[in-house]
């Protein structure tokens, strides 16, 4: 909550119709295309991070580095990096998850309005599927043994 009243006491416009984010040379909105460089130059940096990590791994360990891992990486830099949007997806897409598939939950968290718009930022990745069909297969196998 500090960080909060912080932001909006030192960088905020004042009044009910100041902006929460502006840009300092000149009071304006912040541009979409402000926020996009930004964000890709934190990707880079995340990802050159993670690949001196990944160099390192092996002669840390003897493992080779993790398959998520690489995925991660490859999210962030490959085909133009990550998009900035994607984060709202990835937290609603978690969101649902631990919630245990709970759409009213991730309504209440996203603000959406309606069940069909809760469902469209949520994305099915492979490996959960796999995930879950093995679950469903487990769970037949069992029924027959009984």
């Amino acid at each position: 909550m500090e960080d909060v009243r912080s932001h909006l006491r030192d960088h905020a416009q004042l009044g009910r119709t100041g902006l929460l984010f502006r840009r300092t040379q000149d009071g304006g909105p912040v541009k979409s295309a402000d926020w996009l460089r930004t964000f890709k130059r934190a990707c880079r940096k995340v990802a050159d991070q993670m690949e001196t990590d990944a160099e390192l791994h092996p002669m840390q360990t003897g493992e080779p580095e993790s398959d998520e891992s690489q995925r991660i990486r490859e999210l962030l830099t490959g085909d133009g990096g990550y998009i900035y949007h994607g984060t709202r997806v990835t937290g609603l897409t978690w969101t649902y998850r631990l919630s245990g598939g709970n759409l009213r939950a991730v309504q209440a968290i996203s603000g959406h309005t309606s069940p069909k718009m809760a469902l469209r930022y949520q994305r099915a990745e492979m490996d959960y599927l796999a995930a879950i069909a093995g679950n469903v297969s487990d769970m037949i196998e069992r029924s027959a043994k009984s």
